[in-house]
């Protein structure tokens, strides 16, 4: 909880972004991932997609420091 993660989501559609780890729910099993969004409408809109989730710190990635704001 609290580690810092950015979500791509490859090929042509905008990326999640920078998002921090704020659950481990158990509903949740296997190489899937639970993103947050503030309304249904997202969503619904963001569906089910294939994304690569890159754990971040300050030693491996400078977008760690350039990023103000990682919640989404």
């Amino acid at each position: 909880l609290g580690t810092k993660v950015y979500v791509e989501v490859p090929g042509s559609a905008p990326d999640y972004g920078f998002a921090i780890a704020a659950d481990i729910g158990s509903a949740i099993k296997g190489k899937k991932v639970d993103l947050y969004f503030d309304t249904d409408e997202e969503v619904r809109k963001w569906g089910v997609r294939d994304v690569v989730v890159y754990i971040l710190n300050e030693q491996n990635d400078n977008r760690w420091k350039e990023n103000n704001n990682p919640c989404k």
